[in-house]
Parts: structure tokens; C-alpha cells; sequence
């Protein structure tokens, strides 16, 4: 985020409610990697929706929660998207996940072949494992993704080609389209 969007939106945020104690400094090298339109939409999602702000509320957390949404919020989108990746991606194909907690999420479950192979009627079980999982891995804050095969992949691998192992599709690296990239590598958005 440009500075000058940083210190007008802790202004109007200030003349709103004039009682809260901001040190700009501190705040800063907390939020400045928030994109400058999604910091306004959370300022101005702070004063639309919040009546009273007390003392020591965590500022820099309401922030981040009004833009980057709440672990709830994002064990849904994750939800969504690993769905939406089983579709698109299948059980031959191996995924690479943008938000690295999702591999984690579906390792738990079992693995990538295993996550695509579940049964209609098991999906309210699995989607409730996953969300769980999705709320404690972000809690511990996971980074590194893990790495999901798929039947070509696996199965090249094990049979020792691996000059023929597959590229894997990459879900959630464009966020609107559905974009083919070089080396037949594939970008799924949500």
C-alpha cells in the first residue's frame, strides 16, 4: 500500500473515532502489504459497521480481519476452492495451491487421489474435517505448501520416470480466469 492511502484512511478512521491511540510507525509495518483498494474498502467496512471502538481493541487485527476476512471466512473460500480444484484438476492431474494451508488441509484428509475419490453423502464429513483443519493450520500460521500428486505423477514417479512427471495445475494464482500458461501448465482462478 502507498503511504499516502495508509495515512488517509487512519485519518478518517481517527475522526471517526477519536479516541483510539494509533502509532503510525508500529501500524505501518503491520499493514503496509494490504493492496491500497482492499485497506480502504476495510476502513470504510470499519466505520459502516462498528458503533463503538474501545481502548484496547486490536486495531491492526480489526483491519486485517475487514480485508483479509476472518479464519472462518477463509477456511470457506479454501473449502470452495478445493472443490472447485476437483472438478477442474481430477484425480490424475496434481494441484498447487496458492494458499499453501489447503495442501495441508487435504493431506490430512488423506491425499490428493483420496480427496478426489470421496463419496456425495461423505462431503458434509470431510467438509467439516477440512474446515477444522483449514482453522488450526492457519493458526499455526503454515507458509510452505505440501505437495499433492496425482495418479500420473505418482505413479511416474514410483516407476522412476521422472523426467515425465507432469506439472502441476495451479488453483488460485489468477483470482478471475481461467488462464492457459506455457509448458501446458494451467492457472485456475476462482
Amino acid at each position: 500500500m502507498q503511504e499516502k492511502t495508509y495515512k488517509e484512511g487512519f485519518a478518517l478512521l481517527l475522526s471517526v473515532f477519536p479516541q483510539l491511540k494509533i502509532e503510525p510507525g508500529v501500524f505501518w509495518q503491520f499493514l503496509k502489504d494490504i493492496p491500497d483498494q482492499t485497506f480502504k474498502t476495510a476502513i470504510n467496512g470499519i466505520i459502516n459497521n462498528i458503533k463503538d471502538m474501545y481502548p484496547n481493541t486490536n486495531i491492526i487485527a480489526l483491519i486485517k480481519e475487514y480485508s483479509e476476512g476472518n479464519k472462518d471466512d477463509k477456511a470457506m473460500i479454501a473449502w470452495q476452492q478445493a472443490k472447485q480444484a476437483v472438478k477442474e484438476v481430477g484425480y490424475y492431474q496434481s494441484p498447487d495451491f496458492k494458499d499453501p494451508i489447503i495442501s495441508h488441509c487435504i493431506k490430512h484428509i488423506g491425499g490428493w487421489m483420496e480427496f478426489c475419490s470421496v463419496q456425495i453423502k461423505e462431503l458434509p464429513f470431510i467438509e467439516k474435517r477440512f474446515m477444522d483443519a483449514y482453522r488450526l493450520f492457519h493458526k499455526r500460521e503454515v507458509k510452505k505448501p505440501l505437495g499433492l500428486l496425482g495418479f500420473h505423477a505418482q505413479n511416474n514417479h514410483k516407476e522412476g520416470h521422472l523426467d515425465d512427471i507432469p506439472e502441476p495445475i495451479q488453483i488460485g494464482y489468477d483470482d478471475d480466469t481461467l488462464v492457459i500458461e506455457d509448458k501446458q501448465q494451467k492457472q485456475i482462478g476462482l
